[in-house]
C-alpha cells in the first residue's frame, strides 16, 4: 500500500470513529446527518484505498472503482445536509434536499456503467486510475457546486458566532477545508494530473480537528448546548424580571402613598366639610388611577414582549419611537445598575413596515 492510499484509509477510519462517537453522545438529526455523510465518505475512502494500492486484475479494479463511486455521489448532498442541520440553516428552496438526493440516486444508478467510468488508465503514481464517462462530469459539477455552497454558509455562521461557538466552528472549518482540498486532488489523476496528490497527506488531519471540536468544545454534546441555552434564557429572564420590579414599584408606591395619606387625613378629621372631602377624594382617586394605569401599561408591555411571535411573515406599520421606548423600559434596571445614562432623540412619525415582535427582539438583543 502506497502512502497516498494509506492517508485515505486513515481518514476513513477516523471519520468512522467520530461518527460512532457522535451517535453515542446524541441521537438527534445532527448526529444522523453526520452518520449518513460518514457512511458515504468511509465507503468511498475504504474502496479508494483498496483499488489504488492493490495489484488486482483490471476487471476487479474497475469493479471496485465503480463501487466506490456509488458512495462518492452521495458525499456532496450528505455533507451539505449535515452542515445546514448543524448551523441551523434551512434548505434554500422547497424540496432542495429531495431533489439533490434524487439526483444522487440517479448518479448512483449510472455508477456501475461505462456512462460513469469507461475504464482505467495508468498514471505515474498509480498503476490504474479511473477514466471518466459523460455522467462523471455531471457528478463533478454537483460536487463543486454543493460542497463550496456549504462552505459559504459555514463561513457565514463562523463570522456571526461568538465565544466557544466561534472556536468550535473555527476547528470545524479548518478541518473541512483541509479535507476538501485533499479530496479534490483525487479528481486530478482522472485527467492525468498528479502534481497535487501530496495534498492527500492532509486528509488524516480532518478527524483530528473535528475531534478537537468534539472533545474540547462539545460539538455533539447536547447537554452542553442545552446548558448554554438555559444560561442565556435565565439571564434574559433575570434582566426582564429586575426591570419589571423596578418599573412597577414606582407607580404602585405612589398610588399606595396617595391612598394612605388620604385615609390618614380623613381619620384625623382634617377635612372640615363634605365638599372638601369629596374634592380631595376625587383628586386622590384620579392620581391613584393614573399610577395604576401606568402599572397596567407596564405589565401589558412586558406581556406583549413575552408573547410568541406567531406568524413570522406578518408585517405592519411600526413606529420606531414607540418600539425603542418599549424595549428601553424592559432593560431600565440594567441601565441604573450599570450607571448608564440613556439619551433619546427619536423623530416622531418615523416608521417601518415590519414584524413588531421581531423588531423588538432585535433592539432588545442589541441593547443587552
Amino acid at each position: 500500500m502506497n502512502l497516498y492510499s494509506l492517508s485515505v484509509l486513515l481518514f476513513s477510519f477516523g471519520v468512522a470513529l467520530i461518527a460512532i462517537l457522535s451517535l453515542v453522545k446524541r441521537r438527534d438529526l445532527v448526529a444522523i446527518r453526520f452518520a449518513l455523510f460518514s457512511i458515504s465518505v468511509c465507503g468511498w475512502g475504504f474502496l479508494y484505498s483498496v483499488w489504488t494500492s492493490q495489484d488486482l486484475p483490471t476487471e476487479r479494479i474497475l469493479f471496485l472503482i465503480r463501487l466506490s463511486e456509488i458512495f462518492a455521489v452521495f458525499i456532496p448532498i450528505t455533507w451539505l445536509h449535515f452542515m445546514f442541520e448543524f448551523i441551523g440553516e434551512k434548505e434554500p428552496i422547497k424540496h432542495f434536499y429531495k431533489l439533490n438526493y434524487l439526483l444522487a440516486f440517479i448518479l448512483a444508478g449510472f455508477s456501475p456503467t461505462p456512462w460513469f467510468i469507461t475504464g482505467v488508465h495508468q498514471v505515474p503514481v498509480f498503476n490504474y486510475y479511473k477514466s471518466p464517462g459523460p455522467i462523471f462530469y455531471v457528478f463533478l459539477a454537483v460536487f463543486f457546486t454543493l460542497v463550496p455552497y456549504a462552505f459559504y454558509h459555514l463561513i457565514r455562521a463562523y463570522r456571526k458566532a461568538i465565544g466557544d461557538t466561534k472556536s468550535q466552528l473555527a476547528y470545524l472549518l479548518l478541518g473541512w477545508l483541509l479535507s476538501f482540498a485533499a479530496g479534490s486532488s483525487t479528481f486530478l489523476p482522472v485527467f492525468h494530473i498528479t502534481a497535487f496528490l501530496p495534498l492527500l497527506f492532509l486528509m488524516p488531519l480532518y478527524p483530528i480537528f473535528l475531534g478537537i471540536s468534539l472533545i474540547r468544545y462539545g460539538l455533539f454534546d447536547p447537554q452542553q448546548i442545552a446548558d448554554a441555552f438555559q444560561r442565556e434564557k435565565l439571564a434574559v429572564i433575570g434582566t426582564m424580571a429586575a426591570s419589571l420590579n423596578h418599573e412597577l414599584r414606582n407607580p404602585l408606591y405612589i398610588a399606595k402613598g396617595k391612598i394612605e395619606s388620604y385615609l390618614d387625613a380623613a381619620e384625623r378629621g382634617i377635612f372640615k366639610n363634605g365638599e372638601e372631602n369629596l374634592h380631595k377624594s376625587q383628586e386622590v382617586l384620579a392620581s391613584a388611577y393614573s399610577q395604576l394605569t401606568r402599572a397596567m401599561d407596564i405589565m401589558q408591555r412586558f406581556s406583549d414582549f413575552a408573547k410568541p411571535m406567531g406568524t413570522k411573515n406578518y408585517q405592519e406599520k411600526v413606529l420606531l419611537k414607540d418600539t425603542v421606548q418599549d424595549v428601553l423600559a424592559l432593560v431600565s434596571n440594567e441601565f441604573q445598575l450599570n450607571k448608564i445614562k440613556v439619551t433619546e432623540t427619536p423623530q416622531n412619525g418615523v416608521s417601518v413596515h415590519a414584524n413588531k415582535r421581531q423588531l423588538e427582539e432585535i433592539f432588545f438583543n442589541l441593547i443587552i
